[in-house]
């Protein structure tokens, strides 16, 4: 799988899967004894559909909120009106021909004002209306900075819900794929098989499988 780094780093959480030193699926017994297996709950978690899933999906996520703090960060002239509108169509999942539309043109007005804010700023004697433009661009450049900290804030916690969500769901998917493997074939316990210096029964492979159904 082909992950940025800043997406594995974000789902460094889903490398505590299916308990630390095993799973207890119960009962099972074959002739009086005890059926021991292991797995590799990574490799059943990153190997999965789930995660290729989670992994876009957080990915994504991450993007969208970097792509409004840069453009924000690059052209420091929005309007809060143009910022909140932004900000709401790039983290729509959905974005129809029109929002995509109304995204780039907001997005150009924004690009002509910063580019007329640098062209003021060359000018020695402005003119009272070429003044008056100024203080309004210097008054944006002001609402851009405090809702771009704003906003920094407020993604990196709702980044982290979401990271925290597809940790959910990944490692209960992990989790309900191994019992339902150990059970079928009859193990008593399966262990982490980073807890075990070495086992026969590797139901790793099983295990993935089952969590791709």
């Amino acid at each position: 799988m082909n992950r940025s780094k800043h997406s594995r780093a974000a789902l460094a959480g889903w490398l505590v899967v299916v308990g630390l030193l095993g799973i207890i699926v119960g009962g099972g017994f074959q002739d009086g004894k005890e059926k021991y297996g292991v797995v590799d709950p990574r490799k059943v978690v990153f190997d999965s559909k789930l995660f290729q899933e989670m992994s876009d999906r957080v990915e994504t996520e991450r993007l969208a909120r970097l792509t409004i703090l840069q453009f924000m960060d690059t052209h420091r002239v929005l309007t809060e009106d143009q910022a909140t509108r932004i900000r709401d169509l790039e983290l729509k999942e959905d974005k129809t021909d029109d929002d995509k539309t109304e995204l780039e043109s907001i997005q150009q007005a924004v690009i002509a004002a910063a580019k007329d804010f640098d062209r003021l700023s060359t000018i020695p004697n402005m003119t009272d209306d070429e003044r008056l433009l100024y203080q309004d661009y210097t008054q944006r450049r002001n609402t851009t900075t405090g809702l771009g900290q704003q906003w920094g804030q407020e993604f990196e916690r709702s980044f982290a819900t979401i990271v925290d969500q597809a940790d959910r769901e990944a490692n209960d998917r992990a989790q309900a794929a191994v019992a339902a493997v150990a059970k079928r074939e009859g193990y008593t316990i399966v262990f982490s098989s980073s807890a075990v210096t070495y086992a026969a029964n590797d139901i790793t492979e099983a295990a993935t499988a089952e969590a791709n159904k």
